[in-house]
């Protein structure tokens, strides 16, 4: 606290003099859409900075808070070779190794971007193979492979071996193929049915399922039979009924996750339409598919027309919230909110559907998820490849209320709660201040006389020797709050619980490029504390902790699954290797994986 108080006028002083919040549209929209059975709320619209360069076809994503968007063409439908970062109130345009026009663009778990495919020339022609990664941190782009097939509009999902599955294509034939995380690509083999940008959704540890509501060639699809990565076609009875809302644009399915897959639930939701145009919104779970109870039906209809939803479903986890965003023609933005974590079998998932004021340069765009719960959209085009947009748009529907939506700065009271606490702590500094001259002036020796030897070997001690010496940097240890309060939260266990929620908790130990100094930034901590609450509530080093915590993961897999390979598991449980995976395994069991399986097979039999 003491820290703060020379702080405290400053802060004081900037909440005086704070800024207005950004202008945001927040007309009578909503208030024109009476009748419909959904709760209607005002859409409040923030304009961010315009692209560069005018895209369509292309993807946006968010990495580590940062809005990216990749590729696609511009002006004209000629594809283009940059992607552009929003920081510090601007995009920042940066060079790609290839085009990717309508291309594939998936985040893995490691931070890195894999790029891949493409338009192979202007105005949407033909497929290409290569591929690329994206290295956010350093905002530069590396190519080093190609596809095994020349694709566009294909999809991909990351398993967790770090392996991708990816399907789906344009005007071409489709197939199955996996990308070993690396360098390389390998087809796996056709697929039943011939489809565009599919929904990849995994079913179980290294297997996904893939269906689509449009075909490779622009037609519609009754999918009701999904390919899998392994196994034969699985039956999907809803899809007689209900087709996968068609979406024109790339996108990963890793969006519309719900589930929590350390768990082993995989779940996703998915929108779905039916013949008269009706849409819903469909629950994947370990490959069984079905309707997901609403409180009301889906809104269809404005004052303005027909309401086209245009996106999949992007969930926000943290607040058990799902939105699908939507246009109508005379330019208003719809985002429905779908409340899916407060279903259950005796309460349907409440809807509530946000209606923006007309907007101008509004478009079919896909939105992306900010940390702070709201949508950001970029780019897109209306029936016009040839003249995208560049705008930029913020969705306030973070607070999930209108009034919170609109206070941008905190309320008047917080402010008023920062000046009296300004003017206490100056008060404070102030009389400090003087008792500390006063305690100057009383030990100054007077005018005319010298220091004796004792105050003399006060003020100046000199160099210590001995015991002593080797105790002080203990004392100045204990005189410091923050270094005594992180050796009492060593010693109590805080710090360790708070390692074990991050490693364990979100499983961050089956990232094989995990460093002890990426817990370290997570924490807010440093190397040598973080070390010492493992090696005294573990009693081993980091690496030999996260070792064997892959160790036990990649039992769990192997037990859930005797008749796969066990090598197969070892990029799962977070190993660079299968030789680093088999040796540590030995290492820490005793046994190499395929004996222990063995032995467990033979228990429980």
């Amino acid at each position: 606290m003491k820290r703060l108080f020379p702080l405290l006028p400053l802060l004081s002083l900037w909440a005086c003099s704070a800024p207005d919040a950004p202008e945001l549209s927040g007309g009578k929209a909503a208030q024109a859409m009476p009748g419909t059975p959904c709760p209607v709320q005002q859409l409040l619209v923030e304009r961010l900075p315009d692209l560069n360069t005018p895209r369509a076809g292309h993807t946006i994503l968010c990495l580590d808070g940062q809005v990216t968007v990749f590729g696609g063409h511009t002006n004209g439908f000629i594809p283009t070779p940059t992607a552009e970062y929003l920081s510090d109130g601007e995009w920042h345009v940066v060079p790609m190794t290839y085009a990717h026009d309508d291309g594939l663009c998936l985040p893995l778990r490691g931070g890195k971007v894999l790029l891949a495919g493409g338009h192979e020339h202007p105005l949407g022609i033909g497929q290409t193979f290569p591929a690329e990664m994206y290295y956010p941190g350093e905002h530069r782009f590396e190519g080093f492979g190609c596809l095994e097939h020349k694709r566009t509009l294909a999809s991909g999902l990351e398993l967790d071996s770090g392996q991708v599955v990816i399907a789906g294509n344009w005007y071409a034939r489709d197939s199955i193929e996996l990308f070993d995380g690396r360098k390389f690509f390998r087809p796996v083999r056709s697929a039943t049915t011939q489809r565009a940008i599919p929904y990849i959704f995994r079913t179980e540890p290294g297997n996904a399922l893939m269906l689509s509501g449009i075909g490779a060639r622009d037609e519609k699809l009754c999918d009701t039979l999904a390919d899998r990565l392994h196994g034969p076609p699985l039956p999907l009875p809803l899809m007689r009924q209900w087709r996968p809302l068609n979406i024109l644009a790339p996108f990963w399915s890793g969006l519309s996750q719900t589930g929590d897959e350390a768990r082993g639930e995989y779940a996703y939701l998915m929108p779905v339409s039916n013949d008269e145009g009706q849409l819903a919104i469909a629950q994947v779970r370990n490959g069984q598919c079905s309707l997901l109870p609403t409180a009301c039906p889906i809104p269809m209809q404005s004052p303005w027309g027909q309401i086209t939803y245009c996106s999949p479903v992007i969930a926000d986890r943290q607040r058990g919230r799902g939105y699908v965003t939507g246009l109508d023609s005379a330019m208003h933005l719809y985002v429905l909110r779908i409340d899916y974590a407060r279903a259950s079998q005796e309460q349907p998932a409440p809807l509530r559907l946000y209606c923006s004021d007309a907007l101008p340069d509004s478009c079919y765009s896909l939105p992306v998820l900010t940390p702070q719960g709201d949508l950001v959209m970029a780019g897109g085009s209306i029936h016009d490849n040839f003249k995208p947009f560049s705008a930029a748009y913020r969705l306030r529907v973070g607070d999930g209320d209108e009034a919170s939506a609109r206070r941008a700065w905190p309320a008047p009271w917080v402010w008023q709660l920062l000046l009296l606490l300004a003017v206490c702590s100056t008060l404070v500094v102030k009389l400090r201040q003087r008792r500390s001259r006063h305690a100057h002036d009383e030990a100054a020796p007077q005018p005319g006389t010298a220091p004796d030897a004792t105050t003399a070997n006060e003020a100046d001690p000199g160099p210590k020797t001995g015991p002593e010496a080797e105790r002080e940097p203990e004392a100045k240890a204990d005189a410091d709050p923050e270094s005594k309060a992180e050796a009492r939260a060593i010693v109590n266990g805080e710090l360790m619980e708070r390692i074990r929620q991050l490693v364990e908790g979100q499983q961050l130990f089956l990232n094989s490029e995990l460093k002890l100094s990426d817990v370290v930034t997570a924490l807010g901590s440093n190397s040598r504390y973080v070390s010492d609450s493992i090696k005294q509530h573990r009693g081993c080093t980091f690496t030999q902790y996260l070792n064997t915590l892959r160790v036990e993961y990649a039992k769990q897999l192997i037990r859930q699954n005797p008749d796969i390979k066990v090598s197969q598991f070892s990029y799962d449980a977070g190993f660079a290797s299968e030789t680093h995976f088999f040796r540590t395994f030995k290492s820490i069991t005793g046994t190499t994986p395929s004996e222990w399986r063995n032995t467990i097979m033979a228990q429980e039999e």
